[in-house]
C-alpha cells in the first residue's frame, strides 16, 4: 500500500502516489459529470441528437421534417443516413441508428421492430414534360417497353418492387439504358427529355422537380408494404427520438 499523504510541520500534502490518484479522480468525476449531462439530455425531448436512416425516395418527407423541427425544436439535431432498407435496418439493429424511415415490405423481418405506418406510397412512371409521351392521355406499361428506361438495380428493394409491377402485367423488366441506385441521377436523366423511370409518386411533388416533371398516365397495381417509421422494440428511446417520432407523424398528416 502506497501512502497518499505526507505530514509536515506546516501541514499535509499529497505524495507522488497521492497526486496520481488525485489526477485520476478528477478524470473519473469529469466523466461522471459528463454522463449525468448526457442522461439529462437523453430525457429532454427539446434537445438532443437523433440518427435517422432513410432511403433516397423519402427525402421529401425528411426535408419537411427538418423544416418543422427547426421551428418547433431547434435544439434537436439530425444525422441523416441514406441507404437501402435492408442495410439501414441492419445498422439500426447494430445500434448505429435510432430511427428508420422506409417502405416496410411484407418479407422484412419485423418481430423486433416497432413500426408506425405513415402512408401508402403508390408508384408512378415519370418523365419530363418535354418527353414525346408527356401529352398522351392513356398509356399501358406494355406501350413503354421500348422506351429509354433508367431503373434501380433489380437486387435492391425498390428494383424488386418495380420488377413485381411489371410481372403483374405479364411483362419482363425492360432493358435499362442506365441502371443506378441514385434517384438524383435518374431525375437528371429525365430532365434531358429522353428517359422514363418508375419511382414513388411523391417524388413528382417535390419542389425541385415539380415544375418540369410529368406523371405519365399509366395505371399501376398497388405495391405491397407501407411507408413506415421504425425503431427497435427493446431499446429505450431518448426524449429527442420521441420528439422526432411524433414530428414525422405530424408531417405526413398535415
Amino acid at each position: 500500500i502506497f501512502p497518499v499523504l505526507e505530514r509536515h510541520a506546516s501541514g499535509v500534502e499529497p505524495t507522488v502516489a497521492g497526486r496520481v490518484l488525485l489526477e485520476r479522480s478528477r478524470a473519473v468525476f469529469d466523466e461522471l459529470g459528463e454522463g449525468l449531462r448526457e442522461i439529462d439530455a437523453f430525457a429532454d425531448p427539446r434537445r438532443g441528437h437523433v440518427r435517422l436512416g432513410t432511403t433516397e425516395a423519402m427525402l421529401g418527407v425528411v426535408t419537411q421534417l427538418v423544416g418543422r423541427l427547426s421551428k418547433t425544436h431547434p435544439g434537436i439535431t439530425l444525422d441523416v443516413v441514406i441507404g437501402d432498407t435492408a442495410g439501414l435496418l441492419d445498422r439500426m439493429r447494430a445500434r448505429e441508428l435510432d430511427l428508420v424511415l422506409t417502405r416496410l415490405l411484407p418479407s422484412e423481418r419485423s418481430d423486433d421492430l416497432t413500426a408506425q405506418p405513415l402512408f401508402d406510397e403508390s408508384m408512378a412512371v415519370l418523365a419530363s414534360q418535354e418527353h414525346r409521351l408527356a401529352k398522351k392521355r392513356q398509356l399501358r406499361l406494355a406501350d413503354l417497353m421500348d422506351e429509354r428506361w433508367t431503373l434501380s438495380p433489380p437486387e435492391l428493394p425498390l428494383g424488386q418492387l418495380v420488377a413485381r409491377i411489371f410481372a403483374s402485367e405479364g411483362l419482363e423488366l425492360p432493358v435499362s439504358a442506365v441502371m443506378t441506385v441514385s434517384i438524383y441521377l435518374r431525375l437528371n436523366l429525365l430532365h434531358t427529355g429522353q428517359f422514363v423511370t418508375m419511382l414513388p409518386r411523391s417524388i413528382a411533388g417535390q419542389s425541385l422537380v415539380r415544375s418540369w416533371i410529368k406523371v405519365l398516365p399509366v395505371a399501376l397495381p398497388a405495391p405491397p408494404g407501407k411507408i413506415a417509421l421504425l425503431r427497435l422494440q427493446r431499446r429505450k428511446p431518448s426524449g429527442s427520438t420521441e420528439t422526432v417520432w411524433k414530428a414525422t407523424w405530424d408531417v405526413v398528416r398535415s
